[in-house]
């Protein structure tokens, strides 16, 4: 804590003291920041097209599609940025696994997949 702080401590303090600090404006202004170290990255390696697939679902969407879908299936090739997605009315597997075999079916089967 700088010295003011310490000081103020030593003076008045009051339940919720902290809170108030951390919502005064003139205090967030003139706080010391807080230096973190960004996370090491570590990259993906690539071989060629359609290698290497990452997949995630987005939803549920509201107010749901006039088909009554709510869910998004999304495939991503990693090389090329190339983007397939399903619109789907659940997250059964079902549904995902039919979506999996018309995709697979037109492009191939990639041979890493990352959720």
């Amino acid at each position: 804590m700088g010295t003011w702080v310490s000081s103020v401590l030593l003076i008045a303090f009051w339940s919720g003291f902290f809170g108030k600090i951390s919502t005064c404006d003139l205090c967030q202004r003139n706080s010391q920041k807080l230096s973190i170290a960004p996370p090491e990255l570590f990259p993906v390696p690539v071989h060629s097209p359609w290698h290497h697939m990452g997949i995630d679902f987005v939803g549920p969407i509201s107010p749901k599609t006039t088909s009554g879908n709510s869910y998004i299936l999304t495939l991503c090739d990693y090389c090329t940025k190339w983007v397939e997605a399903v619109a789907l009315q659940t997250k059964e597997a079902s549904g995902v696994a039919s979506s999996f075999f018309k995709i697979f079916m037109k492009m191939g089967l990639p041979a890493v997949i990352t959720y």
